[in-house]
Order: C-alpha cells, then structure tokens, then sequence
C-alpha cells in the first residue's frame, strides 16, 4: 500500500573537519537534544528549563519534564536522532517515529553485504510484501549504482526498524524480532509504503550522497 509521508525531518550539518572522536560525537548530541528541547517547548507550550532528554533501558532517547512531583514523559512526544560524520537528523512526532541516516559510499563489497542483509529477510513476516525467490530475482537485475542503493536504504531500513523497537541491530538479532521486507521497488523507488497497521516507511535523498529511512506512525 503506497501512502504520501510528511513526517518532517530536521537536519544539522557538521563542519568538514569534523572526527569521529569521543569527545565531538558527545558534543553533537549535546547540541542536536539542545535543538529538540528548544522545538519541543514551543510545540507543547511547555517550560524549557524543565526539559530533558534521557535514555531508556534499551538506549532509546525519551523527552522527559521535571515537576514538584518527579520526572515523567512528556505525553505524546516522540523523537528519533541520527548521526553522521558530516549530518545529524531528528525528528519529532505526536507518535512512535524512527529515523537513520547513513553516508552512501561505493563498495566492491556491496554485494556480499546485500547478501548478508537480505538473509536476515523474514520474507513470511505478515508485512513482507514479496515472497524469498523473488527477490533473488529482482536483485539478480539491478545495476552495480541499484545495488548500491538498495544496500543503503536497507542498512537505514533495519536501524530504523530497531528504533522503532528501542533496540540496537544486535539486541534485535539476538531476540530474533522479524524484519519484514518492504520490496526491492519500493526501497528503490523511495515511494512510502504502509508496512502493517501502524508503520508508514520512506527512504528520502540529501543530495546523491547520503541514504535516509524515516518510519513514521499514519495519521
């Protein structure tokens, strides 16, 4: 089922000397929740100074305000963040949300990583919209820049899905949670597509160098 996304996503672009360092990765996430709690006060018409970001359990971000009687989420706020080198992206929703975002690079190795991805395909997963032999087929087809591609949006695909989840990729191998398949036109296409009742799944483009995967919850 194709669907029309409009989940805004924000973005901050990082200076090109940027490092992957400790210390600048903590300091982007110290700046990027900055950001959000700024937009969360004003959308929910709610004091800035009693705002926060913890991590759950699992590791997922929770907007969280402070009172005389505790600390408690902020109802019906829901956010996602992710980085990279040279970009970080968030977004915010009323609803559970998701969101990744990875650097495309050319690879000689992209077809045994595309391998390797689509084994962990649980192709009879109730969403799954095509069956296992077809999508050997449909990949057996695609160009070396296609296949590329679809390494990408499925790499963003499953980290967004273990977000939407509040689990990493491994802790979601280790339950063994199904990832559906949303079809190789569809990762392809960048159309938005309804997996289940309740999770509207889109790949968008920032410029030609960059792959990003949005879930969001359809109104």
């Amino acid at each position: 089922m194709i669907m029309q996304s409009s989940a805004p996503i924000h973005q901050h672009w990082w200076p090109a000397t940027s490092t992957r360092s400790a210390v600048d990765r903590r300091a982007r996430s110290v700046m990027v929740y900055d950001k959000i709690l700024d937009a969360v006060a004003v959308e929910y018409r709610l004091c800035r100074s009693q705002l926060l970001i913890q991590k759950s359990g699992r590791g997922k971000p929770v907007v969280m305000q402070t009172a005389d009687s505790g600390t408690r989420p902020v109802e019906r706020c829901h956010i996602s963040v992710s980085h990279c080198r040279q970009l970080s992206v968030w977004m915010i929703q009323n609803r559970p949300c998701a969101v990744d975002i990875e650097p495309i690079t050319a690879s000689r190795t992209v077809d045994r990583l595309l391998k390797r991805l689509l084994s962990c395909v649980n192709d009879k997963h109730d969403a799954s919209q095509c069956r296992s032999p077809e999508i050997g087929d449909q990949v057996s087809l695609l160009s070396l820049h296609e296949r590329t591609l679809l390494f990408y949006r499925l790499w963003t695909y499953f980290e967004s899905w273990c977000k939407w989840h509040g689990l990493t990729l491994w802790q979601t191998f280790q339950q063994q949670i199904p990832f559906p398949w949303p079809s190789v036109r569809s990762c392809l296409s960048g159309e938005p597509v309804l997996l289940g009742p309740r999770m509207l799944i889109s790949y968008r483009q920032l410029s030609n160098d960059f792959s990003l995967c949005v879930f969001s919850t359809p109104h």
